[in-house]
């Protein structure tokens, strides 16, 4: 079976182009592939996401597979609360600070919300914004979804990394999770954009495409730098009552 990589149709063998959408890429799934019985393909996924991750992505977004693309977000949770946990331990040794369950159970959940939330609207109002345009439409939002969630594999690695890194130094671990925060939001809601949305041509395009990415991003700083302000501040003032109390 083929997958069209633009449009995500499936076709049969033989066909070389898309009649969809016309694309020329369709992408080869050997075996019986998507008509297995199972409805979770996040094997099949995690197979191809190293070598082809835009075909990996295909695979899940055709099939409307939200329980893999559920199982990769999950992950990146869990990455966040690990992160958390390290970080907590990491500014007791470092700094001798109390434990804050706070920081470290609630403000990932806080944290994971805002960042996917704010990228799928990007995502979606551009969407919103050209699909006049498209020579194709999509099952949307369902497979923006899926595309965003599906994008995860890399930084959920690197925040675990980091987590490991801030047991000893806090500071450089909160940095790298935070670096890779911000270019997973910036390159993935961009590619995305321009996959489900049309390429800027003018003016108008460019100013869109700029506004809400840029607008977005700024609420999205705002919110965390706020959690990250009440959660330094929690930290503090318990390490403190300790002392006097």
């Amino acid at each position: 079976m083929r997958v069209c990589s633009n449009c995500n149709a499936g076709y049969p063998d033989d066909y070389a182009v898309c009649p969809r959408c016309g694309n020329t890429n369709l992408v080869y799934v050997q075996g019986n592939g998507l008509n297995r019985s199972s409805n979770l393909y996040i094997g099949q996924f995690l197979k191809h996401f190293f070598h082809a991750p835009s075909e990996a992505k295909s695979i899940l977004a055709q099939k409307k597979d939200y329980g893999s693309a559920c199982i990769v977000a999950g992950a990146e949770l869990f990455a966040y609360l690990l992160f958390a946990i390290f970080f907590n331990v990491g500014m007791g040794v470092r700094y001798d600070m109390e434990f804050n369950g706070l920081t470290a159970f609630l403000y990932p959940f806080v944290f994971f919300i805002i960042i996917f939330g704010f990228q799928y609207l990007n995502v979606l109002l551009y969407y919103c914004y050209s699909k006049r345009r498209l020579a194709y439409q999509r099952a949307v939002p369902g497979s923006i979804l899926i595309n965003l969630a599906s994008s995860r594999v890399f930084p959920v690695m690197i925040v675990l990394f980091a987590g490991l890194v801030s047991i000893g130094s806090p500071i450089m671990g909160i940095s790298l999770a935070s670096v890779t925060a911000v270019i997973t939001l910036v390159y993935t809601g961009i590619m995305t954009k321009l996959e489900y949305g049309v390429k800027p041509k003018s003016l108008l395009d460019s100013f869109m495409f700029i506004l809400l990415g840029a607008g977005f991003y700024i609420l999205g700083a705002v919110f965390i730098l706020l959690l990250v302000k009440a959660g330094v501040e929690s930290m503090v003032m318990n390490s403190v009552a300790r002392y006097f109390y």
